[in-house]
């Protein structure tokens, strides 16, 4: 049998190894961008199959080329050109203007590529220091990220009040946030979207439902870190500057918050029910009904890099897991009828009527446009489709996922004996007219009006009122439910930008109250 020669090499052939480095730096770059919303864990699987496969592939060359050499730099040029797909797609799209062949281009360019470096390369010395260098760099910035965050993450989230422990009233708490779910007036006006249905429906079981509310802030992390910490982001994190956009001090107290530490203090157990947003996964919590979607962010990230992003089925995959995702998440709320030993306090986010959109008005799936992800506001717009389909897409699943909830309502209210607290809350509204990194080109009155409903005894009930914002929502609870006296927070709103969460400009005197809306057109 033949032997398979290590040509191109001197006689003391370097140890070969590049290929391996080149194969995982993809996984840890995107990983080092994204420390405030990935965690590591998630790196392992993408990683494991990055490895696998390079492997097998410089096996293979090596075979085919007869050398180990030639199929190791075989074998990173199509590590190479594979995960740099989407610039050669954008590179076809200007020279073409069609995407039609970007696919073939990549192909042919590829093929010429593997041909040219397994025929010439021999500076295989040199590739195992650049890919040591590559690797190290990225490295270094992840270390330096987690320091970085380390440094300005908060030491206390929010004094504690002074609770009666031992007051028998002690009802389960459930916390719904429907992400992106926008107040009555403010989803007419810029919506067309008549919501009275569902509204009337929250009314009718009981549900106070707050005619001007409004969101604190208008992304989730910093939405939902100051509902959670009673408090809001600009006295939370203290040691922050306007110019830092590191987003891990959000994820911590969002995970170790407030209110949880509160009502752990009062014989509570903290549960979650979450959707697949990594910043909201509350791996603190004393139980986690995960709802899984398929692949997770990071791998949904390096996909989007490579020409899988043209595979239809990876795209009707990712619209079925979202879909399980969501449902799953309503069926885990419902069994919460089911009443436990111990008080509970049951955070529930719900990732929707935030994209993707992937219900329709009675369920029905939708085709998904654009690269998979969370893409909202200008994002969308540029990334996945224009502003019809934006919203008509929040429309109709708006509509369904309204009647899920009241579904699911009805279901924990079912058994018999002392009522939950229910708080159903939208940490920001529709973001059609938002702009990521504009204030100046945002429409304030879209996506800060936020859906705000409580079913709650009536020594809660008669503080609450018409524009109580969600940094004063379980500060009003627990005054009414355990006799405490936290002081009532001014109710105000900040926008920032994507790229500078901390970077707050107040918008709060530009927001209408409910009777003062008028419609806006959709935006060209």
């Amino acid at each position: 049998m033949a032997e398979i020669e290590v040509e191109g090499l001197p006689a003391k052939s370097p140890t070969i190894f590049y290929p391996i480095l080149f194969a995982i730096y993809p996984v840890l770059s995107i990983y080092s961008g994204n420390l405030a919303i990935i965690p590591f864990v998630m790196t392992l699987r993408p990683m494991a199959v990055a490895l696998g496969a390079v492997l097998l592939i410089w096996m293979f060359l090596g075979l085919l080329f007869r050398s180990v050499g030639r199929g190791a730099i075989a074998s990173t040029m199509i590590v190479a050109s594979t995960f740099l797909f989407t610039q050669l797609q954008q590179l076809t799209y200007a020279t073409l203007y069609t995407q039609d062949y970007d696919l073939l281009a990549w192909s042919v360019l590829t093929i010429i590529l593997v041909c040219l470096a397994a025929w010439k390369f021999c500076w295989h010395k040199l590739a195992n220091f650049l890919s040591i260098a590559l690797l190290a760099t990225t490295v270094a910035q992840i270390v330096f990220g987690l320091i970085h965050s380390a440094s300005i993450r908060p030491q206390e989230q929010v004094a504690l009040g002074h609770a009666n422990k031992n007051n028998v009233n002690r009802p389960d708490i459930f916390y719904v946030v429907l992400d992106g779910y926008g107040r009555s007036d403010a989803l007419k006006r810029a919506m067309n979207y008549d919501n009275d249905s569902f509204i009337k429906g929250l009314e009718s079981r009981g549900f106070y439902v707050a005619k001007d509310a409004r969101a604190n802030y208008c992304q989730t992390e910093l939405s939902v870190g100051s509902s959670l910490n009673l408090n809001y982001i600009q006295s939370l994190l203290t040691k922050v500057t306007i110019k830092e956009h590191d987003r891990m001090p959000l994820g911590e107290i969002i995970n170790h918050n407030a209110a949880a530490k509160y009502l752990r203090g009062q014989g509570y157990t903290f549960a979650a029910v979450t959707t697949g947003f990594p910043p909201l996964q509350f791996n603190s919590a004393d139980v986690n009904m995960r709802s899984f979607s398929g692949m997770s962010l990071l791998e949904t990230a390096l996909l989007q890099l490579t020409p899988l992003v043209k595979d239809e089925n990876a795209k009707k995959t990712y619209v079925t897991k979202r879909r399980e995702s969501l449902l799953g998440a309503f069926e885990s709320f419902k069994m919460l009828k089911v009443k436990s030993i111990k008080p509970r306090f049951v955070v529930v986010h719900i990732l929707a009527p935030h994209p993707p959109f992937v219900f329709g008005p009675n369920g029905e799936e939708l085709p998904h446009k654009g690269p998979p992800g969370f893409w909202d506001g200008s994002d969308y717009l540029d990334h996945v489709s224009d502003a019809k389909d934006y919203r008509n897409g929040y429309v109709g699943q708006a509509e369904y996922i309204g009647k899920k909830m009241l579904e699911s309502i009805d279901a924990v209210m079912s058994t018999s004996g002392e009522k939950p607290v229910v708080i159903i809350q939208g940490d920001h509204g529709p973001k059609l007219r938002l702009d990521q990194n504009s204030l100046a080109k945002t429409d304030v009155n879209e996506c800060f009006p936020n859906l705000n409903a409580y079913y709650v005894p009536d020594s809660v009930r008669k503080n609450l009122y018409p524009g109580i914002t969600p940094v004063n929502s379980f500060r009003v609870l627990f005054n009414g439910l355990f006799g405490d006296d936290f002081a009532l927070l001014p109710d105000k709103s900040w926008y920032s930008t994507f790229p500078l969460p901390y970077d707050f400009s107040e918008v709060t005197d530009k927001i209408a109250s409910h009777d003062k809306m008028s419609n806006v057109p959709l935006p060209k």
